[in-house]
C-alpha cells in the first residue's frame, strides 16, 4: 500500500503510516498469533510455469507476481497477491474472508488480478 501511495499519492502515505484502522493488521503481521486468527485466502488460479502470451509479436512469459487492492462495494480492502499462480488474499481491515468469498461468488470466481 505504502508504494502504491508513494507513487500515486505521495501525499496520503503519512495519514497511511499514522492510520490506527490498520494497527491490528500490522502486530498480527509482525508479531503473529497475539489475537485472533487472521484467515485468508489462497487459491491457484493458473499453473506455476504457465506461459502468458505477449501484447506483440515477442515471446511469451512468464509471471512471477503480480498484486492489487481489491475494493468491495461493501467498503472492504482486500490485497491480493499472486505468487507463480498461487493467489493469496487477505482482508486489510479485519480477520474475515467474508466479503471477499461473496466478492468472488458475484464474479464468477475471477481473480480480481484479472477483472
Amino acid at each position: 500500500m505504502a508504494q502504491k501511495l508513494l507513487t500515486n499519492a505521495p501525499h496520503f502515505l503519512a495519514e497511511f503510516i499514522d492510520d490506527s484502522q490498520i494497527d491490528q493488521l500490522r502486530k498480527y503481521a509482525r508479531y503473529g498469533n497475539m489475537g485472533p486468527e487472521w484467515p485468508y485466502s489462497d487459491r491457484t488460479i493458473y499453473p506455476a510455469d504457465f506461459a502468458f502470451p505477449a501484447d506483440d509479436e515477442s515471446d511469451a512469459h512468464e509471471v512471477l507476481h503480480e498484486w492489487t487492492f481489491l475494493h468491495t462495494e461493501q467498503s472492504e480492502m482486500y490485497f491480493v497477491l499472486a505468487i507463480l499462480g498461487i493467489e493469496y488474499a487477505i482482508n486489510m481491515g479485519g480477520p474475515d474472508m467474508e466479503g471477499y468469498d461473496l466478492w468472488l461468488k458475484e464474479h464468477g470466481n475471477r481473480s480480481p488480478l484479472y477483472i
